[in-house]
């Protein structure tokens, strides 16, 4: 068998393959097997005519055309192991000459070149927001609402600030309800803690001493930063009738450590939240960074991305919205229907995206492969044990670990890959070495596949 390869753009690779004599005798002849089992050969029971007589009988042609798929399929696959190509895609078969010496024409999709810029000259300034004193407070306030417990009154009151109230809140723009029940609903309560950051300041200030049974009318300007553009600015009435006051009491600062499974002291406790609020602003931080220096190195990269590479990632998306959908009780096929399109027009509106992804993914391996950064099993596994220990704490997680399904242990080594990509950017674009002085110390390539393995048999 003869093969020989030609680079195309768009990393295709130009594959053609002569079979040998012999290769396609043996083709010829299980072609002929499969076609004295299709058809009825006078004298001969089905599957017990010999190729000679198939071949009077049909003509070689006919042999030919029933042998080639098997031909090319097996040719290609013995290709691709002969010359050690390994496709993201599956190839597209561009022509057959069954002419004697047997041969075809296939393009095979490989993984793509990536040619980055020099990303070690880049220089970005790491801007960690500064802790403040409110920050802390509200972190902490936090916490104590997660402990929160409800006691009703004792004996009827006025309703005062720190109460939660329940209530039937009607609401209105210029006389028209915004939220009418339909007829055979009843009408909802909600329950709303009356403080000032809570809720609207006159819905807050209009609730304060109103009593149960008790129903007021209240107007209030919706800010401009409502998540409803719609309402930013409008004055909106409320109609509220109460059913219940209950106090709300706060665990003091002195019981919250213990409420939070912890033996430290308040002061400890503040100080070990506190901490933990630097590093999450520090996070963000170098998330915000990476955001920025990765969108530049992609634009500055050259992609040489196969098509099917691309539609892989494509209907990977796909995938995913349709298990989005499936939460709702619905399915892609049926949204797409609803909507009037066909999946392929699907997959071309989210193709902007795929091509993102893909660049994205193909610039990290890249960043991955030229600074030496690998994702080993110990990687993989404290990564595993870090994320169990928020469902197991303190028990023993040798057994969960043990049964981790592929899907799950793969997810965390993305986590892991990511961030030893984004520590190492986030590392080169704050460090103040000249360029030319090198890369810094590489942590530990992910063996991060491109696309999903394709099939060796061609698209004709």
């Amino acid at each position: 068998m003869k093969v020989q390869t030609a680079k195309l753009p768009k990393s295709l690779l130009q594959v053609d393959v002569e079979l040998d004599h012999e290769r396609v005798e043996k083709g010829l002849n299980r072609a002929a097997q499969r076609i004295s089992q299709k058809y009825n050969v006078p004298g001969f029971r089905k599957g017990k005519a010999p190729r000679f007589i198939i071949e009077n009988y049909f003509g070689r042609e006919m042999i030919l055309e029933e042998a080639s798929q098997d031909l090319v399929s097996r040719g290609l696959q013995e290709a691709m192991e002969q010359e050690k190509i390994t496709p993201v895609g599956t190839p597209t078969l561009i022509s057959i000459d069954p002419a004697e010496p047997f041969s075809f024409r296939v393009n095979v999709p490989i993984s793509p070149t990536v040619k980055l810029p020099n990303y070690h000259t880049m220089r970005l300034p790491l801007e960690i927001e500064t802790l403040t004193p409110e920050m802390l407070e509200q972190a902490l306030a936090g916490l104590r609402e997660k402990h929160v417990s409800l006691r009703e009154l004792d004996a009827p009151r006025p309703a005062q600030t720190g109460d939660q109230i329940t209530a039937k809140l009607r609401s209105f723009l210029e006389d028209e309800p915004l939220d009418e029940p339909s007829v055979d609903e009843d009408e909802p309560e909600s329950e709303i803690v009356l403080e000032e950051n809570r809720i609207l300041v006159e819905l807050y200030q209009g609730l304060l001493g109103i009593n149960l049974g008790e129903e007021r009318v209240i107007t209030a300007c919706i800010p401009d930063d409502h998540p409803n553009v719609d309402l930013r600015g409008k004055n909106i009435t409320f109609k509220v009738t109460i059913s219940n006051i209950r106090e709300r009491i706060l665990p003091s600062w002195e019981e919250l450590p213990g409420l939070e499974n912890t033996t430290e002291t308040a002061e400890e406790f503040h100080q070990r939240i506190e901490q933990a609020l630097g590093e999450k602003l520090r996070f963000e931080a170098e998330h915000k960074l990476f955001d920025t220096l990765i969108d530049q190195i992609i634009a500055q990269t050259e992609y040489d991305i196969p098509d099917a590479m691309l539609e892989n990632v494509a209907d990977r998306i796909l995938e995913n919205q349709g298990e989005e959908f499936k939460r709702y009780g619905t399915t892609l096929e049926q949204v797409l229907k609803e909507q009037g399109i066909s999946r392929d027009a699907a997959r071309q509106q989210v193709m902007p995206e795929a091509e993102h992804q893909a660049q994205l993914q193909l610039a990290m391996v890249e960043v991955a492969n030229q600074e030496g950064i690998v994702v080993s099993e110990a990687d993989i596994k404290a990564e595993a044990e870090s994320w169990l220990k928020t469902y197991y704490q303190d028990q023993d997680m040798s057994a969960a670990l043990q049964n981790l399904p592929q899907q799950f242990l793969q997810g965390m080594a993305d986590a892991v890959f990511q961030r030893k990509v984004r520590q190492c950017l986030v590392a080169i674009a704050t460090s103040p070495e000249a360029e030319g002085e090198g890369a810094p110390e590489a942590e530990a390539v992910p063996e991060v596949e491109a696309a999903p393995e394709a099939e060796a048999a061609p698209e004709s």
